[in-house]
């Protein structure tokens, strides 16, 4: 039971730190001095890094585990949350995102650790 409450916690925290800038969009926008399409390009980029690792973390889920995926994608993606608070221009704002983005991947984790529970 650990692991599976691990797995979807790690997955609502990820779904939760990527989908968060867009309610703020009122306090970043003008603090970045972004533009529409800086702003648009970075949800296209935080769902393209998701499209990419999602198909990379099913060959990572075969080969180390899914709890290890898991727990190494969550582990990778937490210091850009933390530089996150450090953004000063739209292309960190963006790159940051992409990176974020990584972390929906472990939604193949955790479906990967439930389905072999």
């Amino acid at each position: 039971m650990r692991a599976f409450h691990t797995s979807w916690f790690g997955f609502f925290t990820s779904f939760y730190s990527t989908y968060a800038a867009a309610p703020l969009v009122a306090y970043i926008m003008p603090d970045l001095k972004l533009t529409e399409f800086e702003w648009g390009i970075s949800g296209t980029f935080a769902v393209m890094g998701t499209i990419f690792f999602r198909l990379a973390m099913g060959v990572i889920c075969d080969t180390f585990g899914a709890r290890k995926g898991l727990g190494f994608l969550l582990i990778g993606t937490m210091p850009a949350l933390i530089l996150m608070m450090f953004v000063n221009s739209a292309w960190q704002f963006i790159a940051l995102r992409c990176v974020i983005g990584f972390s929906l991947a472990t939604f193949v984790a955790c479906q990967t650790c439930t389905t072999i529970l």
